[in-house]
């Protein structure tokens, strides 16, 4: 599920990667959370009420809760970007630079191919750039060599993975392509190990290397980051979200961040957590929420080998409930379908 954060959705609106995962994946859902220069003026998820609030040292955002939690308590996620892409969302938010005067920064964890840093950094935006497989960080160094020198001077490249703490070294799957993972986990078929020694498994497996971490508190917090905060961050990494997150506490608790898109993968963050079912990935979605973000569902979108797709997926998207009580409901959603078409 891709996330993001959107200041107007009207934006997107008039202006209109998924995982490689298991067999067993059904969905990848976006999102997006929007800061809004609004008072408060309806009860909030943590009893406050009649505030005006307002984040970290920035107090030109005032955030609105009433967006986010209506009088009768219950969480809204709002639907009118539901069957836009995420990636359209991205294009259509760096194009916004052309209406900036401050020197603004893009971030793009989990990155593959260089085209959205570069599209970002040819809009004049200062673009930071994380990939931890050596082989899918090598090709974005060869795409980057060929744009101008004053597009490339815009652009930071890092081999290094995203992560809780800044620091340490983790396990990374490497093999280049989109399903690059963190961990030794087998996500084709959603197991802590590949077990499978056929040529075609060994191939999926790829490498296992060591790389180093980084959070992005201690990042946007560093010499790094130049001008105002960081205007949109993406975060695209198989299931690994939660970590990240818990590294970003800080940031999104500050509301230093103006647009946020990331995958929301319920089944492989709790792959990659180690918590079986429990849908670990709600912590996210509460994390920004008691920040003051809205929470905007973008298109339903399965891996091209999954068996419930097309017209269909979209079909079973039209259920996603968009007013919960509690955000875990809209996380089980995914378990929900992916439950129904488990002989598929």
């Amino acid at each position: 599920i891709l996330s993001l954060l959107l200041r107007l959705a009207n934006l997107l609106l008039a202006t209109s990667g998924l995982a490689a995962a298991a067999l067993s994946l059904f969905l990848i859902v976006c999102m997006l959370y929007l800061p809004e220069n609004q008072h408060y003026s309806g009860p909030n998820r943590r009893g406050t009420d009649d505030h005006t609030f307002v984040r970290g040292n920035n107090p030109s955002k005032n955030l609105s809760l009433s967006s986010i939690v209506d009088h009768n308590g219950m969480v809204k996620i709002n639907a009118s970007l539901s069957t836009m892409n995420p990636l359209d969302v991205w294009e259509s938010l760096i194009k916004t630079s052309e209406k900036k005067e401050k020197k603004q920064t893009v971030i793009e964890v989990g990155v593959h191919s260089p085209k959205q840093c570069i599209d970002a950094a040819e809009r004049g935006y200062d673009t930071h750039c994380f990939e931890p497989s050596p082989p899918s960080y090598t090709r974005i160094e060869r795409g980057i060599d060929k744009i101008t020198s004053e597009t490339r001077d815009r652009i930071h490249i890092y081999n290094k993975a995203v992560g809780a703490t800044s620091g340490q070294t983790i396990p990374f799957h490497s093999t280049g392509g989109t399903g690059d993972h963190v961990g030794e986990y087998d996500m084709w078929r959603m197991k802590r190990r590949f077990e499978s020694q056929s040529e075609q498994d060994l191939k999926k497996r790829g490498n296992i290397v060591q790389v180093p971490t980084i959070c992005l508190d201690d990042f946007i917090a560093g010499d790094d980051i130049d001008g105002d905060g960081v205007f949109l961050l993406k975060v695209d990494t198989q299931g690994f979200e939660p970590s990240i997150f818990n590294g970003l506490e800080n940031t999104v608790r500050d509301a230093s961040i103006d647009f946020i898109i990331f995958e929301f993968w319920p089944r492989g963050m709790d792959l990659l957590a180690d918590t079986y079912n429990e849908c670990t990935g709600h912590k996210i979605l509460d994390q920004l929420i008691s920040a003051g973000y809205t929470l905007y569902a973008l298109k339903v979108e399965s891996h091209p080998k999954a068996p419930l797709r097309s017209q269909s997926l979209q079909a079973e998207a039209k259920t996603r409930p968009y007013t919960v009580e509690h955000t875990t409901e809209y996380c089980n959603w995914f378990f929900q379908l992916e439950e129904k078409y488990s002989d598929e």
